[in-house]
């Protein structure tokens, strides 16, 4: 976070700025619901970074995502999923980074901490194929509630497929399993190798994007 937000960018008008970069732990205002803060910033954001671990998917004994199904409260996980692809068809987003970071163990070899390879070590359990209709109906609110969004959201947008083709649209219901795989259909980057630079590497690769849409828009 604060590396990132030291960087600048050049926009489509050739004006440099500084990277403005929304982390809840550091930029919730105060008395602000998560979802309220969230749903706010993902609405006027043009990039948005999903961290996938381990721990994305399964946090016992509070959290297991493979546990899951169709009676299940609102998952945040998942609504986070729902929105983001939402954002993105209706143009508010325009790029989508999975960020797929694998266990830190410690390598005897090297003398370091090296993150694994996050599909190799099977960092993501097998996912539920259930619609969760208390994320399907939070996510629709929000977007049918917000007066800027629902102006913006054309009639047929909540019934048509979404990313990638055939996925199932918000509307219809997604599973847990075709929601996942819809971020994951977008090109993402694996966080792994030496700790220290894993970090660079997955610093320079959300700089690189946030640069390549922020090129193409004008402020």
């Amino acid at each position: 976070y604060d590396k990132l937000t030291s960087l600048e960018v050049q926009t489509g008008d050739d004006e440099t700025r500084r990277l403005t970069v929304f982390w809840d732990k550091a930029c919730l205002t105060a008395g602000e619901g998560w979802e309220q803060g969230f749903s706010r910033a993902l609405a006027s954001s043009r990039l948005v970074v999903l961290v996938m671990s381990r721990k994305t998917f399964a946090n016992p004994p509070k959290y297991d995502v493979s546990t899951l199904d169709e009676d299940s409260k609102c998952d945040n996980v998942l609504l986070e999923y729902e929105l983001v692809l939402e954002m993105f068809e209706l143009g508010r987003v325009r790029g989508v980074l999975p960020l797929l970071v694998g266990d830190l163990k410690h390598d005897s070899d090297i003398g370091e901490e090296v993150y694994t390879h996050f599909f190799r070590s099977k960092c993501m359990p097998e996912l539920p194929e259930s619609v969760i209709s208390s994320v399907q109906s939070k996510a629709l609110s929000f977007l049918e509630n917000d007066p800027e969004l629902s102006a913006e959201l054309p009639e047929e947008e909540l019934s048509v497929p979404d990313v990638p083709e055939g996925t199932p649209s918000l509307l219809a219901g997604r599973t847990v399993k075709e929601t996942v795989n819809a971020i994951l259909s977008f090109q993402g980057h694996f966080m792994r190798g030496p700790k220290r630079e894993a970090v660079q590497h997955a610093v320079t690769k959300i700089y690189d994007t946030a640069a390549l849409h922020a090129e193409a828009f004008s402020y």
